[in-house]
């Protein structure tokens, strides 16, 4: 199992971690028109299957590919949302675990690839 891809993945978790910390439900439609605590727990409760999703595929390589699409693509979504009022994303911190995540996705979906078939 590859290490950018155990990489790639705890940068994900910690910046759902940093989510849940910087309150991400008041940026995200469908959740920021719910109230404080309820939107805190649909947001916590949505990452559930998505956890079990990924303990329980980890090591097929095409959910590691779209994984690392993810982390990719992420950085995208990050961008698009930036100026939202409620984004509070800017800390160093938390663009290296978003940005830190993308770049150990790219790193890692590369290596898959050149991998001979």
């Amino acid at each position: 199992m590859s290490p950018l891809f155990f990489l790639t993945v705890s940068l994900l978790w910690a910046h759902e971690l940093d989510a849940v910390h910087r309150k991400e439900w008041k940026i995200l439609p469908g959740l920021r028109s719910l109230g404080e605590h309820q939107a805190f727990i649909v947001f916590t409760l949505l990452h559930v299957p998505l956890m079990m999703a990924t303990l329980r595929w980890f090591d097929a390589p095409t959910f590691q590919r779209g994984i690392d699409l993810f982390a990719i693509v992420h950085i995208g979504l990050h961008a698009l949302l930036h100026d939202h009022p409620s984004y509070d994303f800017d800390s160093g911190f938390s663009r290296s675990l978003i940005w830190g995540a993308g770049a150990a996705g790219a790193l890692h979906l590369v290596s898959l690839l050149a991998l001979p078939a």
